[in-house]
């Protein structure tokens, strides 16, 4: 799906990855999916991001590298970002309990801890 060379030197070293694939990939990439999806899950269609990059999908996926003719290949999971709550600043025009209090209504934050 996305294959990156580099040609560092021996010891440690590292290579981003920003999580998209080949766009020559992407139809085996759907095949893979719906493949193996649950039988009854809908099609699965990779679309073109905002950036017109195709991007992979939460998942277990392999790695495989090669090195001077030798292979390695890790297991490896990339998990669905968990969702983050809202956060609000409180504006500084605020300057009694009671517009704070409105202000919290407004925000839909009444009566939240």
């Amino acid at each position: 799906m996305k294959e990156l060379n580099d040609d560092n030197e021996t010891g440690i070293n590292f290579v981003n990855w920003d999580y998209t694939i080949n766009s020559s990939a992407v139809k085996d990439y759907e095949k893979y999916l719906n493949d193996t999806k649950k039988k009854d899950d809908k099609t699965i269609k990779v679309e073109e991001g905002e950036d017109k990059a195709f991007y992979i999908r939460a998942g277990k996926y392999k790695l495989s590298i090669e090195t001077n003719g030798v292979k390695s290949e890790k297991d490896f999971e990339i998990k669905t970002p968990e969702k983050r709550s809202k956060r609000l600043a409180i504006p500084s025009a605020i300057s009694s309990p009671g517009e704070f209090e409105e202000w919290m209504e407004e925000s839909g934050l009444e009566g939240k801890k």
